[in-house]
């Protein structure tokens, strides 16, 4: 299988994204007017691969021919930019301190995709002023007829500031490992969303797990969410363990791009074209709404006047 193939080709030669060309073309198309599917990538607990998965999916759309920004949405810890081995010269630092414009931090990335970097060592999103919120969310609304998704990979955990990601987006990609401590605090961020009221979009991907494992692990949670939540996430899927992916952090490049044949990749592409075949369905209000609702969701919960 594909932990064998180092060279990160398919047998046929073919690269990833022509192989399934035709099953692309029969998507539905777009809304007339144009909007951004948001996605956000999230985990209740750090250390489950969320940001590789991210990096990784973000590629995979593009491969298909979307256009694609990948936001780091991490303002403390980021890490998309080191797992793309780039060294930004602008981030969202620039955009919220000095007033930068998005084109000019945006970053140009394999496979055509955007890159927003965030820049390490920046303050939460709720300590930032509301005129510094108000022109973040601004810059996302500018960039909603130019992209076909966003892709926000939020910091782990149940702050505000992952909050203010969730609850707008079309998606949120919950991903956990089948183990019992990251099980209880994907449940602990599933809970904080359904009491908000957040109930549509919410997808549970369990990484570095075979399929009985992973379905296994899916429907403890799931049935601890439809007893006290009266809930029930949608099972996107397993991705098996995959010692490439540490590999390819090791160099520094998306295993899409460094190993386009891992059993990372070879699970998460299925999910990328169901995306696709779906998204008309997937688009109401897009990054306009998306960034009218967590400036409202930062603002009247914890934000200073």
């Amino acid at each position: 299988m594909g932990m064998k193939r180092m060279s990160g080709m398919h047998h046929t030669g073919q690269q990833p994204e022509q192989t399934l060309q035709t099953a692309v073309a029969a998507a539905p198309p777009r809304p007339a007017r144009h909007k951004a599917t948001a996605i956000a990538f999230t985990s209740g607990k750090g250390g489950v691969g969320k940001s590789n998965i991210a990096a990784s999916m973000a590629v995979l759309l593009a491969q298909f021919g979307k256009r694609v920004l990948l936001v780091d949405g991490d303002l403390a810890l980021a890490n998309i930019d080191v797992l793309f081995g780039i060294k930004p010269r602008l981030t969202l630092q620039h955009v919220l301190r000095e007033g930068r414009s998005t084109d000019e931090v945006l970053v140009e990335g394999p496979a055509g995709i955007r890159i927003l970097p965030a820049g390490s060592g920046l303050q939460d999103l709720t300590m930032l002023t509301v005129d510094q919120l108000d022109g973040l969310m601004s810059a996302f609304r500018r960039l909603d007829s130019r992209m076909d998704y966003i892709l926000f990979d939020t910091p782990a955990g149940i702050s505000l500031t992952v909050t203010a990601f969730l609850e707008p987006s079309n998606r949120v990609v919950l991903v956990t490992v089948p183990e019992p401590t990251a099980l209880t605090d994907a449940y602990a961020l599933i809970k904080v969303l359904a009491m908000r009221g957040k109930r549509d979009g919410i997808g549970v991907l369990v990484n570095q797990a075979e399929e009985r494992q992973a379905r296994t692990a899916f429907r403890g949670l799931a049935w601890v969410t439809e007893q006290f939540l009266d809930y029930r996430p949608e099972y996107l899927g397993h991705v098996p363990y995959d010692r490439l992916v540490g590999e390819a952090v090791r160099r520094q490049t998306p295993a899409a791009i460094a190993f386009p044949d891992s059993p990372m990749v070879s699970a998460l592409r299925p999910i990328a074209l169901k995306w696709i075949n779906n998204e008309s369905a997937s688009v109401a209000g897009g990054i306009e709404a998306f960034a009218r609702d967590a400036i409202a969701i930062i603002s009247d919960d914890e934000h200073p006047a």
